[in-house]
């Protein structure tokens, strides 16, 4: 019988809302020295992180990254929105160094975000802090996973004894409301390509799991015209914010789920909306489960498209990173909204998540 792989993020160190203020309250004391990496988009998630921060930081030794992502003839109130932020974020930190990245190739138009944010990042030594900090609430995808992993990657091979911290401000219902204008073609992220270009990967039966979207249906089209996949197991958010967001996603890739994907109604997989370790530990079964199955006929491998909430597409990431499996995802050349005029203020209800990734503190033996 295959034996059962030790998880890294089983048991994981995280904490929830009211708990996630008290953890920095309490862990951010005037010993630490922080790398605080984050974005100030339109995003009005851009600054809530940052303002509980600043006022634990101000007593530590710390630099702040703010990345401004930049892509083709943006609407006015975003440009004017981000401003806001990036020069609030500025007045709340001593040391801040601001990077503005474009996200598409001014000569032909191919994603670069991730590679652009990795080449700043890896400007800042990161053996100089205790503790890297990154805010994902206003990056992008493309963005925050090479940052994640490329800091990953790094600590982790050469033993460093610094923690890697991740917040969220998570909101489903913006995440709703902001919507993105795709690009035409969908790629791989950078640092995320897998094992998918060997050739015993061509050979394995490939499994695409999906993060089903309201908005991201015409994605979730083109990318599954790049991973072509011999089977697909589409993951809805359940519990969810929304009681309803399950119906409403079936009925919205009906056609999708009866015909092009061929999905069997029990290969549909629920996750929950709100606990980023549930879709980890699911990815992670499935995982196990089909390289025992299919070891014989050429084995099999996972693909991933985290086009969920943040929190989801954060399960989907330490999935990604435990067994280094490709995420394939469609960039955005812009955005509009779901409705006339978007809460920019930011009234809408949200909560906070902090996830604690590396770190000898916190796990002593799974690194």
């Amino acid at each position: 019988m295959m034996a059962l792989e030790k998880r890294k993020w089983d048991p994981c160190v995280t904490h929830e809302d009211g708990d996630v203020l008290t953890f920095i309250q309490n862990f951010f004391t005037k010993e630490r020295k922080v790398l605080f990496v984050a974005g100030a988009g339109f995003d009005p998630r851009s600054t809530i992180i940052a303002e509980h921060l600043s006022k634990q930081l101000k007593n530590c030794t710390s630099t702040v990254v703010i990345f401004r992502e930049e892509r083709p003839d943006p609407q006015n109130r975003l440009v004017m929105a981000a401003n806001a932020h990036s020069e609030k974020i500025e007045k709340l930190f001593k040391d801040v160094k601001l990077f503005t990245i474009d996200i598409l190739s001014k000569d032909d138009e191919a994603v670069v975000g991730g590679l652009n944010a990795v080449s700043a990042i890896s400007q800042f030594k990161k053996n100089n802090y205790t503790d890297i900090v990154i805010d994902i609430s206003a990056l992008s995808i493309g963005v925050s996973f090479p940052i994640i992993r490329y800091m990953f990657d790094n600590i982790v091979q050469a033993k460093m004894k610094i923690n890697i911290h991740i917040f969220v401000t998570h909101s489903p219902s913006l995440d709703i409301d902001i919507l993105p204008i795709f690009c035409e073609r969908a790629d791989y992220i950078r640092g995320f390509t897998g094992k998918i270009q060997l050739d015993p990967a061509r050979k394995a039966r490939k499994l695409w799991l999906p993060q089903l979207s309201l908005s991201k249906h015409a994605a979730l089209i083109r990318i599954f015209s790049k991973v072509v996949p011999d089977e697909t197991c589409p993951i809805i958010p359940w519990p969810s914010e929304d009681p309803k967001l399950p119906d409403r996603l079936l009925e919205i890739y009906h056609a999708e789920l009866l015909s092009a994907w061929e999905v069997d109604p029990r290969d549909i997989v629920f996750a929950s909306e709100n606990d980023p370790l549930d879709l980890y530990r699911t990815i992670l079964d499935l995982d196990d489960f089909r390289r025992k199955v299919l070891a014989e006929v050429g084995g099999s491998f996972l693909v991933l498209s985290p086009t969920g909430s943040k929190l989801m597409a954060l399960g989907s990431l330490l999935a990604a990173l435990e067994r280094d499996l490709p995420v394939a995802y469609l960039e955005t050349m812009g955005y509009t909204f779901s409705q006339a005029e978007i809460d920019l203020s930011f009234k809408s209800s949200y909560s906070f998540f902090h996830l604690w990734l590396v770190g000898s503190e916190a796990y002593p033996t799974n690194f």
